[in-house]
């Protein structure tokens, strides 16, 4: 009795070093994963602070910037649209509206553009406009993709 005794002892003993160990083997692959994510989490944090600085450099001009900025959206203002509008009348001459020129599909959208090397605002049905569409016009800008374009 005493021999069955001590081999479950020893096979008792033997399970709970094998458990330490492997216990142990896996607290040192959680350190080195947790030492490994937090320098991910800080060069990320590093790349997040340069690029905010680039971007406060280039202080790129948007009409969603007011959004950002917590003040209201200038679009929503009637007295802005009301300028643009009569802006337009001004560049254009008298324009007439007829019911058909109102029959277009939901999805046609003007997407707002701000040139800021010339400081103009320039107003497009097509969502992707690339600089080369209005030969020269749209310096600095590339695919509407990104958050600088109004829709």
């Amino acid at each position: 009795m005493s021999t069955v005794l001590i081999i479950l002892c020893i096979i008792i003993s033997s399970l709970g070093i094998f458990w330490n160990f492997r216990s142990y083997k896996r607290y040192k692959l959680n350190l080195t994963i947790s030492e490994e994510l937090t320098r991910i989490v800080d060069e990320t944090a590093d790349i997040l602070r340069a690029n905010k600085k680039i971007t406060e450099k280039k202080k790129v001009l948007s009409v969603r910037e007011p959004l950002l900025e917590g003040r209201p959206d200038v679009l929503l203002d009637s007295a802005m649209l009301g300028t643009i509008v009569t802006v337009l009348v001004n560049k254009f001459g008298d324009t007439r509206l007829n019911m058909d020129d109102f029959m277009i599909p939901d999805e046609t959208f003007v997407s707002v553009y701000v040139d800021t090397s010339t400081q103009e605002i320039i107003l497009s049905l097509d969502p992707h406009l690339q600089k080369d569409d209005l030969s020269g016009a749209m310096m600095g800008f590339g695919n509407a993709s990104d958050d600088n374009t109004f829709h």
